[in-house]
Protein backbone atom coordinates (compact mmCIF):
# COMPACT_ATOMS: atom_id res chain seq x y z
CA UNK A 1 0.00 0.00 0.00
CA UNK A 2 1.44 3.23 -1.12
CA UNK A 3 0.59 5.98 1.42
CA UNK A 4 0.43 9.55 -0.27
CA UNK A 5 2.81 13.02 0.60
CA UNK A 6 -0.15 14.59 1.93
CA UNK A 7 -0.96 11.76 4.50
CA UNK A 8 2.56 11.48 5.94
CA UNK A 9 2.87 15.26 6.08
CA UNK A 10 -0.08 15.42 7.71
CA UNK A 11 1.31 12.52 10.25
CA UNK A 12 4.61 14.68 10.49
CA UNK A 13 2.95 17.85 11.24
CA UNK A 14 0.30 16.13 13.93
CA UNK A 15 3.16 14.34 15.39
CA UNK A 16 5.17 17.37 15.28
CA UNK A 17 3.13 19.12 17.02
CA UNK A 18 2.28 16.67 19.80
CA UNK A 19 5.89 16.86 20.58
CA UNK A 20 7.51 13.89 18.38
CA UNK A 21 10.94 13.85 17.53
CA UNK A 22 11.54 13.71 13.40
CA UNK A 23 13.54 10.36 14.65
CA UNK A 24 11.00 8.75 16.66
CA UNK A 25 7.84 9.71 14.09
CA UNK A 26 10.27 8.30 11.07
CA UNK A 27 10.78 5.32 13.35
CA UNK A 28 7.02 4.87 13.16
CA UNK A 29 6.23 5.25 9.77
CA UNK A 30 8.72 2.81 8.83
CA UNK A 31 7.24 0.44 11.34
CA UNK A 32 4.12 0.65 9.68
CA UNK A 33 4.19 1.02 6.21
CA UNK A 34 7.86 -0.45 5.44
CA UNK A 35 11.27 1.24 4.48
CA UNK A 36 10.73 1.14 0.96
CA UNK A 37 7.04 2.41 0.99
CA UNK A 38 8.21 5.67 3.24
CA UNK A 39 10.23 8.62 2.81
CA UNK A 40 13.44 9.26 4.57
CA UNK A 41 14.67 10.30 7.79
CA UNK A 42 15.88 13.62 6.16
CA UNK A 43 13.05 14.33 4.44
CA UNK A 44 11.04 14.14 8.04
CA UNK A 45 13.32 16.17 9.80
CA UNK A 46 12.90 18.88 6.97
CA UNK A 47 9.38 19.02 7.20
CA UNK A 48 9.03 18.22 11.09
CA UNK A 49 11.46 21.89 11.01
CA UNK A 50 9.79 23.80 8.35
CA UNK A 51 6.08 23.11 10.13
CA UNK A 52 7.97 24.04 13.42
CA UNK A 53 9.40 27.24 12.45
CA UNK A 54 5.70 28.08 10.89
CA UNK A 55 7.57 27.86 6.92
CA UNK A 56 5.35 25.41 5.97
CA UNK A 57 1.08 25.33 6.99
CA UNK A 58 0.64 23.34 3.57
CA UNK A 59 0.36 19.11 3.74
CA UNK A 60 0.38 18.64 0.22
CA UNK A 61 3.25 18.71 -2.52
CA UNK A 62 4.56 22.46 -2.44
CA UNK A 63 5.58 23.28 -6.39
CA UNK A 64 9.22 24.41 -7.39
CA UNK A 65 10.37 26.81 -9.27
CA UNK A 66 9.86 24.67 -12.06
CA UNK A 67 13.41 24.76 -12.97
CA UNK A 68 15.31 21.34 -12.90
CA UNK A 69 18.64 21.40 -10.47
CA UNK A 70 20.65 20.20 -13.66
CA UNK A 71 20.00 19.98 -16.74
CA UNK A 72 21.93 16.98 -18.45
CA UNK A 73 22.18 17.06 -22.37
CA UNK A 74 24.70 15.85 -24.99
CA UNK A 75 25.70 19.29 -25.35
CA UNK A 76 26.88 19.79 -21.63
CA UNK A 77 28.81 17.23 -21.60
CA UNK A 78 30.57 18.15 -24.62
CA UNK A 79 31.07 21.61 -23.32
CA UNK A 80 32.57 20.54 -19.91
CA UNK A 81 34.98 18.20 -21.55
Amino acid sequence: MNISTENINFYILTETRNGESATKIHKKLVAAHGEDNICTLRHVQRIAKEMKEGERTNVGWIEGSGRPRTSRTDENVEAVR
